[in-house]
């Protein structure tokens, strides 16, 4: 059998177990919709109002841009985001003529720890130096090529089973690797920056976040395909936003200047009025805004807080702003003032473009201090390491997309033996270890069945194991040390 017809993760697979699509369809299912309606409408309505010129750049600096888009988030959703197999997985892949070269790979990543241990763990830890980290690579890879591989149409022995597993338990349980987490789901020690998602219920190299939107994991795979997908739609949308409000301005101008007695009629009077009063609202909230340094409150604990009524006075002028501000523009829109295309289009682009805006400007800050979302979340809720976090620098930012493209652990077409996956999917696990929260706002699974196109076959994986407690106890009992190895 295949890997992907027994992963124990929350993905689908369809095409033969070619192409992996969300486990989830909402809301995932409706962010490209939403871009090409947008766009749609931008091409259809507001480019005929643009002169021929400039709407022939317009459009095809859209179509590009639209490409890029919809390419990047397909990529982001059906790319394979850095997931490490379970313990089965790796003991059917260590067998596996096909799968031995992603479990050299994770050998290395393994020995790699030793050289890099993290701070504040045992001082024992830090005596290990980049020779001992090459001596343990080259003793891994030495006692993996050691074991006999198995082609599709042979099935590995019980004492060859046996023996890679005893493998991996000694590692897991060497005390030269107790610095890097355990999953209890995965049953694997975690590499350092790897996560188990909740909602894919993987373990994920290089963890940022679980997006809803692309219904995958950002991780070291797909984080350079989406941050192209946020920097290429939030362009379009700036497009699209660039030239509304100035069709918008060109129509109020041409508008004044067919009307200049603003006062000659009941519906000037009244949008001149609304506007006055949102001047009015806007000079009172920033008077409040300069006074509020002046204007202090004692708390409990003597200290000096910002006065809660200029506080409260700021929010509600800018509540009261932003209604008045809605209201002016549709009465403008109803009464002919502003035309009604471009300020619909402008209304539903901004409304979507303000959570892309606030996304990318997250994940920019986050790689120009070198950092992913998850190490940010975990640096600001620490008080000891809150002030830890380095400077932004734009060339650790532009660093980021000269990476190379890490290699995979989960080859999909990899040949597997079912008895092991099988006999380890039916052992329950007898140890939970802490697990890391996902980090990212919470979004409902909803997945909705008449969602799914009823053409395409899609496989979901049986047995799948519930997803890792939040609890703390001590890693499984050993069944041997990695050091009595033979060398």
């Amino acid at each position: 059998m295949r890997l992907w017809e027994a992963w124990a993760g929350q993905n689908r697979f369809c095409c033969g177990g070619w192409l992996m699509l969300p486990g989830t369809f909402f809301p995932c299912i409706l962010a490209l919709p939403i871009v090409v309606g947008i766009c749609a409408a931008f091409f259809i309505l507001e480019l005929p109002r643009v002169p021929g010129s400039i709407a022939v750049g317009l459009a095809i600096s859209g179509a590009v841009l639209l490409v890029v888009s919809i390419l990047s988030f397909l990529c982001t959703a059906t790319t394979e985001p850095g997931m490490i197999p379970r313990a089965s997985g790796l003991t059917a892949l260590t067998l596996s003529s096909t799968g031995r070269r992603s479990v050299e790979i994770l050998c290395r990543e393994y020995a790699a720890s030793f050289s890099e241990p993290p701070p504040g763990r045992d001082p024992e830890f830090s005596s290990y130096s980049a020779a001992v980290s090459a001596a343990m690579e080259e003793k891994l890879l030495r006692h993996v090529q050691t074991f006999p591989t198995f082609e599709e149409d042979e099935e590995p022995t019980p004492a060859a089973i046996e023996e890679v597993s005893q493998f991996w338990a000694r590692i897991f349980q060497d005390k030269r690797f107790k610095q890097l987490k355990w999953c209890s789901t995965c049953e694997i020690r975690r590499p350092a920056g790897c996560s188990h998602c909740s909602h894919c219920d993987n373990c994920v190299r290089g963890f940022d976040h679980h997006c809803h939107w692309v219904g995958n994991c950002i991780a070291t795979r797909s984080h350079k395909c989406f941050l192209i997908f946020l920097i290429a739609t939030t362009f379009l949308a700036s497009l699209v936003v660039t030239t509304c409000l100035a069709d918008i301005a060109i129509a109020f101008v041409d508008h004044c200047k067919q009307h200049p007695d603003l006062l000659g009629s009941f519906q000037h009077k009244v949008l001149t009025g609304l506007f006055a009063t949102g001047i009015m609202i806007l000079v009172a909230t920033l008077l409040c805004r300069l006074a509020q340094p002046y204007y202090k409150t004692w708390s409990r604990k003597s200290r000096q807080q910002p006065s809660r009524v200029l506080l409260q006075a700021q929010a509600i002028g800018l509540a009261s702003l932003l209604g008045l501000t809605a209201v002016w523009i549709g009465l403008a829109a109803l009464y002919g003032v502003l035309p009604l295309v471009p300020v619909m289009l402008l209304a539903v682009t901004m409304a979507f473009s303000y959570g892309l805006c606030q996304m990318l400007l997250q994940q920019v800050s986050n790689l120009g201090h070198g950092l992913t979302l998850k190490q940010r979340v975990v640096l600001e809720n620490h008080p000891e390491t809150r002030g830890n976090r380095s400077e932004f620098n734009l060339k650790t930012f532009f660093a980021f997309f000269t990476k190379s493209w890490a290699p995979s652990l989960v080859p999909f077409h990899a040949v597997v033996s079912s008895r092991i996956l099988n006999r380890d999917a039916s052992e329950a696990s007898l140890a939970s270890q802490e697990e890391d929260l996902e980090v990212g706002a919470f979004c409902p699974n909803l997945a909705l069945p008449f969602l799914q196109v009823p053409t395409v076959k899609y496989y979901k994986p049986v047995n799948e194991p519930a997803i890792c407690p939040i609890h703390t106890t001590t890693s499984p009992t050993a069944r041997g040390s990695f050091a009595s190895m033979p060398a």
